[in-house]
């Protein structure tokens, strides 16, 4: 994906490591809902886009492995994911079709998502991976263009 497709013409998205409210306009649309939750809460934190790259390795590890299996994702994943986006239950929930109890049941091995449900939980994993991707991406291409010592 082509990271330069984000710019725009306000704030810088990252001050001195600090995610500025205008990276919530850059995130994919697709993966917008996923990622709006963690990344709210990112906003204003010291160190962020070095933060942001470690979740960005842990939400590609557990999407690997949930992507790879084409039938039903593992329990802990399906919980290392929702917990890598930061979301609740009811929310994640409300993502796949389901009630909070539903995702609780998945995640504590009772009961395994229906194929519906399935394919949600690997739109999920893709498209947050991807988005968030391409954020990390975007923040690394700024690091390194900006000149030393700001």
């Amino acid at each position: 994906m082509n990271t330069e497709s984000f710019e725009t013409e306000s704030q810088p998205v990252c001050t001195d490591g600090v995610l500025t409210r205008d990276l919530l306009a850059r995130i994919p649309g697709k993966a917008r809902p996923y990622l709006t939750p963690m990344l709210t809460r990112a906003i204003g934190d010291l160190n962020t886009d070095k933060d942001l790259e470690e979740q960005f390795r842990v939400l590609q590890d557990v999407s690997q492995r949930i992507l790879k299996r084409h039938s039903c994702p593992a329990a802990g994943d399906i919980r290392k994911l929702r917990k890598a986006l930061e979301i609740p239950q009811r929310i994640f929930g409300q993502f796949t079709g389901v009630s909070r109890t539903s995702v609780s049941h998945w995640e504590n091995e009772r009961t395994t998502p229906f194929p519906p449900q399935r394919a949600y939980i690997h739109a999920i994993a893709g498209d947050s991976v991807e988005g968030l991707g391409a954020i990390v991406a975007y923040l690394k291409q700024k690091r390194r263009n900006s000149p030393v010592g700001q």
